[in-house]
């Protein structure tokens, strides 16, 4: 292929090491940290703290939240909430049937 079309390319695309990540480790400790005041979440929290603590994708969600709003809107948590009960269910039930395997 052509060097200069790769180059040429290459310039269409914003660098990469630019970009702000979309939520750091921290941030994600500092939500759950937040949301473990929430007395809904500290139930979730206790019986799939493995969840909360291995998997990628419930991090990382919890970490892409602002709490501060969250916590302001009752309608905003009950849509987080049931969205991460939904979630926590369906992990559950995967571990589940892998461990019948």
């Amino acid at each position: 292929m052509d060097d200069n079309f790769l180059e040429f390319l290459a310039n269409l695309l914003p660098p990469t090491w630019s970009r702000k990540p979309l939520t750091t480790e921290e941030k994600i400790n500092e939500n759950i940290k937040e949301l473990r005041n929430v007395p809904w979440f500290q139930s979730l929290f206790a019986s799939h703290m493995d969840i909360f603590i291995m998997n990628d994708y419930v991090r990382f969600s919890i970490g892409l939240q602002n709490v501060e709003n969250l916590l302001k809107s009752k309608r905003k948590q009950k849509i987080f909430k049931e969205d991460l009960v939904h979630t926590l269910q369906k992990i559950r039930r995967s571990q589940q049937r892998k461990k019948k395997l």
